[in-house]
């Protein structure tokens, strides 16, 4: 296998452990609920963000009339007789209104009800209020309903055409208006929405499932009136949209999820809606009549939304953008994507598909996979950078253009853990090799290795220069002597030639008792390696003449060392078993600079005629890129040359003697 195989499989084996990782926590922290939770924060923040940046008023075809606390303390009694109710169904009636819907629940009978049922019954299509009692809440407080009530009920059920799987929320019984009021309704119509978990209303059923129909939310009810359109004929497509026919192959999406549960589709504050009435504005136009011809020509052929918005009823909660807001608006917002639709404007929030998160998560990975081969830090950061503002810029893009609800945190989680756990693994990495590299190399020198381009020590072909020293009659010396003698003679002599091998660049391989082997050009890049050994053996014997005069009379050493060196091509790297490893050099021109060392004089430098060659090279170079700077003597010559005849050579040898 080659260098560069091993290391793509050690950075693809690396890469792939960090999104093993990062998919254990994913998942944790998916059952957990946390990226559910973070979405929703971000989508509250991101409609905020869009409300405040361009805030939008309902579709010009719904005029919301609002029941507030003012109208209520104004009408007093006319409501609680329901002559008020009455009187402002006159003034839609013949208003020419052309769909009105109803969001009070009329319980019993009152003493003007006749004159409220006799303005109903010239009314146009009217949809009614009714509570739905989720099934399995029912208890002494809600009473079953009556044959009567359940014949009309059963009249307003709609039976639309069904695709896949759903679990459409099932009513166990309804609290309805009195009798005679529903039947002149053209739809019964439920008003039923429950908050998500955290109490803020977000969502709305469209559907309310009973015995073998649905009873339609008063948005849909009061939308399908307006478009003409029979609820029995459109067509719901469970976890995907609710399809209204308009024209032949011509349809309005609603997207829902499972349970037919749409996103309310927020476009404004309740104050952003200026074109309202206060109900007794309308109820009291009845008796003034140049009242009632301003409002007839303002409110003719539109959608009245009749609402409870006082305080007091409680019929209010928060939503993203508001945190006190009448629930009726959810409706009105509704109602009014439906008629933007219809117009050919989508307004509705969607879901991201699966497919799409899959897609993102797949190709996140991948990503993260091709980022993850690059050694260089820089590529790796930016790459994952830029990824993670990639991912945000669609995000965004899909939320404020396409109108998708934001699918961020496990998308962004599925980087930003990827990244800070490659991050530490190359820190860790680097540690390790540069604690690896402080063996042979000074530790700002393994700095720099492991942030440079090499940081493997993967066995490579290279060619390098080789030094071996070697103590003269070390052997025989040291057997006579206190053990912590020659310790702390041979400590004080091998810091000090590590050190002067580290000041020229040098890598020390090994000490073999008094010996040095240490070559220049690997892997601190070195195009001058040739010369900087000879420069290193010429700082060592001058060392060593200070080391002799201190250590002769402490420990009688007379301190005369060879030295033997030699360039040419080396295996160099990460060499031996799995359970011992060294970073070494072997070779032919390794055992050469050992026998230039054994034939050397003591106290002497012998190198080879190859590290001659390649330092005349060297001297050439800088001689020819800045002469003037290469006019000073060198502190060294090559004495002439001496042919040895050395074991296992065949030929002679042409060695030359460093004269400093």
């Amino acid at each position: 296998m080659s260098k560069q195989s091993a290391l793509n499989i050690k950075k693809l084996l690396s890469s792939l452990y960090c999104l093993g990782i990062t998919s254990v926590f994913i998942l944790t922290f998916w059952f957990t609920g946390f990226f559910s939770y973070f979405d929703t924060a971000i989508y509250d923040f991101l409609l905020n963000v869009k409300i405040s940046y361009k805030p939008q008023a309902l579709n010009p075809q719904i005029i919301p009339v609002d029941l507030n606390d003012r109208s209520e303390m104004i009408l007093g009694s006319r409501i609680d007789d329901r002559s008020a109710f009455g009187d402002l169904f006159f003034v839609l009636q013949h208003s020419g209104v052309s769909v009105t819907a109803l969001d009070f629940i009329y319980h019993g009978e009152r003493e003007k009800d006749a004159v409220l049922l006799d303005a109903a019954a010239g009314m146009g299509p009217v949809a009614i209020a009714v509570v739905p009692v989720p099934e399995g809440r029912e208890n002494s407080s809600y009473r079953e309903l009556d044959a009567e009530e359940t014949h009309l009920l059963r009249r307003h059920l709609w039976r639309p055409k069904e695709f896949g799987a759903g679990n459409i929320p099932r009513a166990g019984t309804f609290i309805m208006p009195f009798n005679k009021l529903s039947e002149r309704s053209t739809q019964l119509a439920h008003i039923g929405v429950e908050p998500d978990h955290d109490g803020i209303y977000r969502r709305m059923p469209l559907f309310y499932a009973w015995e073998d129909g649905f009873i339609p939310a008063i948005s849909l009810a009061a939308a399908l009136l307006e478009l003409g359109v029979d609820g029995n004929d459109i067509e719901i497509h469970y976890g995907k949209e609710v399809l209204i026919p308009l024209e032949p192959d011509e349809f309005i999406s609603i997207p829902i999820d499972s349970s037919g549960v749409v996103v309310v589709p927020f476009r404004g504050k309740w104050t952003d809606t200026t074109h309202r009435y206060s109900f007794d504005a309308l109820a009291d136009a009845r008796h003034n009549e140049e009242e009632l011809n301003d409002i007839r020509s303002d409110i003719l052929g539109s959608l009245c939304f009749v609402a409870d918005t006082t305080f007091i009823k409680k019929d209010i909660g928060p939503v993203p953008c508001e945190e006190v807001y009448p629930l009726s608006g959810l409706h009105t917002w509704v109602i009014s994507s439906i008629l933007d639709a219809s117009m050919g404007e989508n307004t509705f929030f969607r879901e991201n598909s699966r497919l799409y998160r899959f897609i993102c998560i797949v190709l996140i990975a991948f990503l993260f996979i091709f980022l993850g081969m690059f050694k260089k830090d820089s590529v790796f950061n930016i790459g994952s950078i830029i990824l993670f503002l990639t991912f945000t810029g669609i995000t965004m893009y899909l939320w404020f253009i396409m109108r998708f609800i934001p699918w961020y945190t496990l998308g962004a989680a599925a980087i930003i853990l990827p990244w800070l756990l490659g991050l530490i693994n190359r820190f860790l990495g680097q540690r390790r090799m540069q604690t690896a590299m402080e063996r042979y190399v000074p530790r700002p020198v393994a700095q720099r290795l492991v942030t440079g381009n090499r940081i493997s020590l993967i066995p490579v072909h290279k060619e390098l220069t080789i030094l071996f020293t070697d103590i003269k009659g070390f052997t025989s010396w040291s057997s006579g002597r206190e053990a912590m003698d020659v310790h702390d003679f041979l400590n004080d002599y091998l810091e000090s030639m590590a050190n002067i091998l580290f000041d020229h660049g040098a890598t020390v391989d090994k000490f073999m008792g008094d010996g040095i082997l240490a070559f220049f050009g690997d892997p601190l890049e070195m195009d001058n390696h040739a010369e900087q050994a000879i420069k290193a053996a010429i700082a060592m014997q001058e060392k060593i003449k200070a080391l002799g005069e201190k250590w002769k009379p402490l420990v009688g050493i007379d301190l005369k060392v060879r030295m033997g060196i030699n360039t040419g091509e080396v295996i160099v790297g990460d060499l031996g078993t799995k359970s011992r490893i060294e970073y070494t050099v072997i070779g032919s021109t390794v055992n050469l600079a050992q026998r230039m060392e054994s034939n050397a004089l003591p106290g002497g430098i012998l190198v080879s005629d190859s590290t001659r060659e390649a330092y005349e090279n060297t001297a050439a170079r800088k001689k020819r890129a800045a002469p003037a700077k290469n006019t000073l003597p060198v502190p060294f010559t090559f004495r002439k040359k001496i042919v040895q005849a050395l074991k296992g050579y065949e030929r002679s040898i042409v060695a030359h003697e460093v004269m400093f």
